[in-house]
């Protein structure tokens, strides 16, 4: 799957990127990365991480991705993974996970430190100051600005220059005046794009919750309230670059979605059901890691995970 020709390079946009692009790493080694991450802290962190990399080029932007250039407040939060240009609605979280286990912990986790003005700028005005020539994979990660985000990417949109999107979706109102799932879907099938899938996090599956010292009562499970929605551009009805048909195959077996994968792949001339098969299943075989941490997210206890990822916090 490694190849040297620049031609074969996938373009990837990650917008609230501190945490690193993890994504696809079958083809990192193909991967113009372009970065978007405001929060000062975490951009100094990004710019160590990547100082070192496996991609084919990185580019570092302490921009926010939004629906017009200019200046914002970004609202820093407790966790700074909580930051958002839209002022917290922790209200939302007494309303919702009170009696949650962990839940007074969510809704102090997004509670505000200070905010401090950023600069903005837009996909479109990135793609005319920076020609990358297309976006084969768009990741979207804002806390509640995605649908600002391609708002201010309608031009590269309507051109059918962004392929393959995963955004982070949310389900109660964490912010004021943020998006919900419902509006990001709603804009995206109207410009084109197919659902592939919804990941919604399972941080709050169903537990013990005690309410008094005599008496316990489960939550009806919940899916927690945000996740991620992958989409994909529908490449009928216009002739699309077989290149860019084919990164959005890859990309779309990357993330594990083999059929959708094969079925891009199929509509390639001259490809077969066979060759399809053949096509996704390098991509299918996982490594020993992957299935480690998939069996641990599947299997072992939110609240254990949690302490482990505080006590490798501590131990840095």
């Amino acid at each position: 799957m490694k190849t040297g020709t620049e031609q074969d390079t996938i373009v990837v946009f990650d917008a609230g990127a501190r945490n690193g692009f993890r994504e696809i790493p079958q083809l990192h080694s193909r991967t113009a990365l372009h970065c978007f991450e405001p929060e000062p802290g975490s951009f100094s962190e990004l710019q160590k991480m990547y100082a070192e990399h496996d991609f084919r080029s990185v580019r570092l932007s302490s921009s926010a991705l939004s629906a017009r250039p200019g200046k914002a407040l970004l609202h820093r939060a407790k966790n700074a993974g909580m930051s958002s240009l839209l002022e917290a609605n922790p209200e939302s979280y007494d309303r919702n996970f009170s009696l949650i286990e962990g839940g007074e912990n969510w809704k102090n986790s997004i509670l505000p430190v200070d905010s401090i003005e950023i600069t903005c700028t837009t996909i479109d005005a990135y793609m005319e100051q920076e020609k990358p020539g297309r976006i084969d994979f768009l990741k979207l990660d804002t806390q509640g600005t995605e649908l600002f985000i391609l708002q201010g990417a309608i031009e590269t949109i309507r051109r059918k220059k962004i392929s393959v999107i995963k955004t982070e979706v949310m389900l109660t109102d964490i912010y004021k005046g943020q998006c919900f799932f419902s509006d990001i879907d709603i804009f995206l099938r109207g410009q084109g794009y197919q659902l592939v899938d919804c990941d919604f996090y399972t941080d709050v599956k169903a537990r013990d919750l005690v309410v008094s010292s005599k008496n316990r009562v489960r939550e009806k499970p919940k899916s927690g309230p945000s996740g991620d929605a992958f989409y994909v551009l529908n490449f009928a009805g216009y002739e699309a670059p077989g290149k860019q048909v084919l990164h959005a195959a890859e990309i779309l077996a990357a993330l594990g979605f083999y059929s959708n994968a094969a079925h891009l792949y199929r509509s390639l001339p001259g490809k077969t059901e066979a060759g399809a098969l053949d096509f996704v299943r390098p991509f299918a075989q996982q490594s020993f890691g992957k299935r480690t941490r998939q069996f641990i997210k599947k299997f072992i206890p939110p609240v254990f995970r949690q302490w482990y990822r505080q006590l490798k916090k501590t131990n840095r």
